[in-house]
């Protein structure tokens, strides 16, 4: 068994953490696989290898499909507070 201890003091944002978690060595296909068993649909995933500044990192971003509606989009608007 693995463990991993995680220092979020002042905060981290959930696509750094996913990127960090693949540079850690999570395959990415079983996170593709993960996260296509949740019931939801309607989005992308992007995976990249990216450089800024000389440090190499994993970009990992969720892009949702604006043709589709989406469950939020779908609750604020009943609720007065969307568009």
């Amino acid at each position: 068994m693995k463990a991993m201890c995680l220092s979020g003091f002042s905060g981290v944002s959930g696509n750094m953490f996913v990127g960090a978690l693949l540079d850690a060595g999570l395959p990415e296909g079983d996170l593709r696989a993960r996260i296509s068993a949740l019931p939801v649909s309607g989005y992308t995933l992007k995976i990249e290898k990216v450089q800024k500044r000389g440090i190499q990192a994993t970009y990992f971003d969720v892009a949702l499909d604006r043709a589709r509606s989406q469950p939020v989009a779908i609750f604020l608007k009943c609720h007065g507070c969307g568009k």
